[in-house]
């Protein structure tokens, strides 16, 4: 599309400065049309468009995350065999909430454990090189990370996965007001933001978050 813009704009120019207008003309009149304005217009689009298709590469060969269990280890496997490194996400999904109904803690009942931790299995084999665990039942959590090859990064889903996460709006109570339970408010004491993010890291390596108010009981 683009060449063919070109060329009608370049026969465009040609007429309007009185020049011959076949495209087969070369010499001095060639070299002139070369460097009218609209050649560099064109030579900006396409670095315009390179750059883009950069952009696109780095972001589709960054690592994603994944929400959703057993019914996406084929996606999983099919990204990771192409050189993307993928994260699963199993628990609570909150893309699906659609389908779960509500922002409920997932496994806290014995007899629902096996298709979730069927999820964490079917996910670690297809690839993934870590899985996040939300708002899973604490003794859940603790068999999927002892079961599985790969990190296990918890969110409401008790200390003894491999790490925590937690989103950084909840950990720096963005806005104020009523959060889930597993979140835990570091601004509160903390002189500055900076000040906030180190409690929270050295919280999580000390042990003392997430503690027991923070997880989901069977």
């Amino acid at each position: 599309t683009l060449m063919a813009m070109s060329s009608k704009v370049a026969l465009y120019e040609r007429r309007q400065n009185g020049l011959p207008s076949t495209r087969t003309s070369t010499g001095p009149l060639g070299k002139r049309i070369l460097l009218n304005r609209w050649t560099w217009v064109f030579v900006l689009m396409t670095l315009v468009y390179a750059g883009c298709l950069l952009f696109q590469y780095r972001m589709v060969t960054a690592p994603v995350k994944l929400e959703g269990g057993a019914r996406m280890a084929e996606t999983v496997a099919f990204l990771s065999e192409r050189g993307i490194p993928v994260m699963g996400h199993i628990g609570l999904t909150p893309q699906s909430i659609n389908t779960l109904g509500s922002f409920r803690a997932q496994g806290r009942e014995e007899e629902t454990w096996a298709p979730i931790e069927n999820d964490a299995r079917a996910i670690a084999e297809a690839g993934a090189f870590s899985i996040v665990v939300e708002a899973v039942a604490e003794p859940l959590a603790r068999k999927i990370t002892q079961s599985i090859a790969v990190p296990t990064i918890g969110i409401g889903a008790g200390k003894d996965c491999s790490g925590q996460v937690m989103v950084l709006h909840d950990a720096f109570d963005i806005p104020p007001g009523k959060k889930a339970k597993f979140v835990r408010n570091f601004m509160e004491g903390a002189t500055s933001i900076h000040d906030a993010a180190c409690r929270a890291v050295a919280a999580v390596k000390d042990g003392s978050y997430p503690g027991p108010e923070h997880t989901y009981t069977a």
